[in-house]
């Protein structure tokens, strides 16, 4: 008898966990579906009902799509590294295809947050321009779900909002090149992801700043008289050589001829969240002895970050979203990327190599088996005694 209710109360506490477990998600989709909207109502219309190609929906509605570039592919030598536990992880990113890069101009279209695209009736999703890495290619987050109601735009719009540009990367790797594209048709305002003092300095450095701005984070979606919205240059974390050349030609009139910038330069994550150096300042001390400037881009307007890069010969730096400047490297520099063995990146590889830069890539513990484990994605760095450390890295540039 004492073992049946045992085995009763068991049942429910089982059960009542479960139901506490999915009450949390419920109420957490909640939470996180809810967005303050200056239309007339909150939510409560429906999502796109299924995903399409951005060139479908603007022949069915009347519009177009020109392509401006073909597809391509490229390959990439596995960087130079004597752990061979690192050359292994690397071996299998070595080949990059890039889709072909396109203008897309629909009539009625709608632009929605994170720079989701529908059709003018708002039941088809374009795929190829709306990215969301947790579904599979036939479906995505917003399919069937409740979502703000549109806000009409009159006029022509350039919707260039792209996918989780609170993070530097991939503002200037995925939405930035999208102003860059040749042959953009005249447009009347821009939505964008934000408005953020960096956002304006590069729309000022592009002639655009006389537009009128509309960030994707103050109004979550837009139904246009006339949507144009170039696609992505090339796949998030796969840099092409046609972006690096569209950013590199954007801010040479930011380039600095005056100025002296730092050869070496040492990327700091002190106050950053997560991958930070442990005991920054004990090792930075025995780089500051040979010549490397500490850098904090977090503190920098955007043409010194630039500039930064530009001039710099030999980079220092754990791996983070800063490495996105790599792309206005003119140097051909030195480029050694410090990671946590847990999680690995081939993002600044690619980037290192499309510049030119001689890339070398240190993962800690030393000669443990590396991975790229994205729940490990902020675990700082140990790279243990700094003097034993200077010495590896001496090593290693020799």
């Amino acid at each position: 008898m004492e073992a049946r209710i045992i085995s009763f109360y068991r049942r429910i506490a089982l059960n009542y966990s479960s139901i506490t477990s999915l009450l949390k998600k419920t109420l957490k989709k909640i939470y996180l579906s809810y967005q303050p909207y200056d239309g007339p109502t909150l939510f409560l219309t429906r999502g796109p009902i299924h995903c399409g190609l951005a060139s479908e929906i603007a022949i069915a509605s009347g519009g177009y799509q020109i392509i401006i570039r073909r597809e391509d592919e490229r390959r990439f030598e596995i960087p130079l590294t004597d752990n061979p536990n690192i050359a292994n992880f690397f071996s299998n990113f070595t080949h990059s295809r890039y889709p072909p890069v396109s203008i897309t101009a629909i009539p009625g279209g709608h632009i929605y947050s994170d720079g989701a695209v529908f059709s003018p009736d708002g039941t088809v999703l374009a795929r190829d321009l709306s990215l969301d890495f947790s579904s599979p290619i036939d479906s995505h987050y917003l399919c069937r779900k409740p979502i703000h109601k549109s806000k009409p735009l009159t006029g022509s719009t350039l919707a260039v909002a792209s996918w989780q540009t609170r993070s530097y990367y991939h503002w200037l790797l995925d939405e930035l090149p999208r102003y860059l594209l040749p042959d953009i048709p005249a447009f009347d305002q821009i939505v964008c992801s934000r408005d953020t003092a960096i956002n304006r300095e590069a729309l000022r450095a592009l002639g655009l700043e006389n537009k009128k701005i509309l960030p994707l984070d103050q109004a979550k979606h837009y139904e246009c008289d006339l949507l144009i919205t170039p696609s992505y240059i090339a796949p998030t974390g796969e840099p092409s050589l046609y972006l690096v050349e569209l950013l590199t030609e954007a801010v040479q009139s930011l380039i600095s001829t005056t100025k002296n910038y730092p050869e070496k330069i040492f990327i700091s994550r002190k106050s950053a969240r997560g991958r930070r150096i442990i005991n920054e300042d004990a090792i930075f001390q025995l780089f500051e002895a040979q010549g490397y400037t500490r850098i904090n881009l977090e503190n920098l307007p955007w043409r010194d970050q630039i500039n930064i890069f530009y001039y710099a010969q030999e980079i220092f730096a754990p791996h983070g979203a800063g490495l996105a400047n790599l792309v206005f490297c003119s140097r051909k520099p030195l480029v050694i990327e410090l990671f946590n063995t847990k999680y690995l990146h081939w993002c600044f590889w690619r980037l290192a190599t499309l510049v030119g830069a001689r890339y070398m890539p240190i993962a800690f513990p030393l000669m443990e088996p590396v991975e790229h484990n994205l729940a490990a994605g902020n675990l700082d760095i140990d790279v243990g005694n700094p003097a034993a450390f200077i010495s590896i890295y001496q090593s290693l540039k020799e």
